[in-house]
This record gives structure tokens, sequence and C-alpha cells, in this order.
């Protein structure tokens, strides 16, 4: 197969709901469905055993953030101290996909370091599952704009069966989006979707240095322009150490 050949050992397809059972008989396990798209992967029960790997809690409420942290920010730190205050036990989910400035190993090990002094917490990758391209099909789906919409539906469905409900997720929480116009639009087909299926989404504001929302990007442009002074407000330690050696470059 060519997703062999290129050395790509989990592969994922996208297809239309009623060409479930061809693909099925192909190898093709579904993941998640919508009206218009069908996720499927070449693992049987690959994203259940994926979540199964995840430490589980018996404490109350839990809740959940899905974060890039590219790179982690002191935004996020008082995020996830504020959820984490919130909630008996609350899960950390770190995007997996490599497509930020710094690689996933790196923002996974940082949200870590991060977050040491808070015990009721788990951090762990998104893999596959979760704000990849495995949940953002747009190869059959003609119109972008619609497309776009599908994306997250599908997102979010993976989100609530397969991560939430296993790991007893009952809050997600987002912070405030006052740059990114995609970002808002998810959030808002957040609040619309999770609620029906029993997830409270959780919103707060973002972060604010001299009158000035913290954001990744912010950290980014100054770290790109060597004004580490200027940044040095805008991230915990462990960030200011990573990004003083280079940033892992």
């Amino acid at each position: 197969m060519e997703g062999i050949r290129r050395g790509r050992s989990h592969l994922f397809l996208y297809t239309k709901p009623e060409q479930r059972r061809r693909f099925g008989s192909l190898g093709f396990y579904p993941v998640a469905q919508t009206d218009h798209v069908l996720l499927m992967e070449d693992e049987r029960d690959g994203i259940a055993r994926f979540v199964s790997a995840i430490p589980k809690t018996r404490a109350k409420p839990v809740g959940a953030m899905v974060v890039n942290c590219n790179p982690f920010t002191m935004g996020h730190l008082r995020l996830i101290e504020s959820a984490a205050k919130e909630c008996g036990y609350i899960y950390i989910l770190v995007v997996s996909e490599e497509k930020s400035t710094f690689s996933s190993g790196d923002r996974l090990r940082l949200v870590r370091e991060g977050t040491m002094h808070l015990s009721n917490l788990c951090v762990h990758p998104t893999g596959d599952y979760l704000i990849s391209s495995a949940t953002f099909p747009t190869y059959f789906i003609k119109e972008k704009k619609q497309a776009a919409a599908f994306n997250s539906e599908l997102d979010l469905q993976v989100f609530a069966e397969h991560f939430a409900h296993p790991l007893g997720i009952t809050r997600r929480y987002i912070g405030s989006e006052p740059f990114c116009p995609v970002t808002r639009r998810y959030h808002q087909q957040m609040k619309e979707y999770l609620p029906a299926r029993g997830i409270e989404v959780i919103e707060r504001p973002r972060f604010v240095v001299d009158s000035q929302a913290v954001s990744a990007s912010r950290v980014r442009l100054l770290f790109s322009q060597g004004r580490m002074a200027e940044l040095r407000p805008l991230v915990p330690d462990c960030t200011f150490r990573f990004l003083q050696g280079g940033g892992g470059r």
C-alpha cells in the first residue's frame, strides 16, 4: 500500500457513511461518523486501546483541556491551575500533530514540567485522534467553508465519545480567543455540541500581562526577534529556559 511505502504504520481514511461496509471489507474500522463524513482507521479498536492507556481516576468532577502549547505560556498555566482547583482531576491533552514551531515532544515535556506542582492532573498526548490531520477531513468536501464545519463536528465527536465517556470527563476548559477567528468558531461549535452530550464547556478570560492578552503567537514572535526580556513575563520558568537554549533548534 502507498501508506506503508511512505513508512506510515497507522492509516486513516475518510469516506462517505454509505461506504462503511466497502472499506470495512478492506480492513478499516470506524472511528467517528457525522452525517457527511466517516473516519476509519486500519487498527481494530485502535482508539479504544489508545485511550485505555490513559490513567483513570475516581475523583469527581473530571475536567479536560486540549492544548497545543506552541509553546507553553503563562496563559496556559493559569488556565490549568484554575481548572485544577475546580476539578477533582483534570486531563491535559497535548496535541501530537507535528505542524507547530516546536515539536510535540518538546511541547509535551514543557507542559509536564510546568505543572509538576499540581497533583490532580494527567498530561497526555492526543496521538492521532484530536485536533490532527486525522480529524480534519477536506479531501472530498468541495466547499471549504462547509468542510470547516464538518471538521469541528468530527473532532468534537471523537472527544465526546472516545475520550470523555471512558475517562468520565464532564467539563472541558477553554481560554477566550481574541485573536484567531477559526478558533473562535471552533469554540462556538464546542459550546453547541458538547453540553448536549453531558459535557460542560467552561471558558475563562485570557491571562493578561501589561494590559495585553498572552498568546503563544506573541511569544513566538518575540522569540524569533530575540526579544527575550519582553517574553520573560509571558512564559513559565521551564519555557524560558527552553527558549534560552534555542527552543530545540
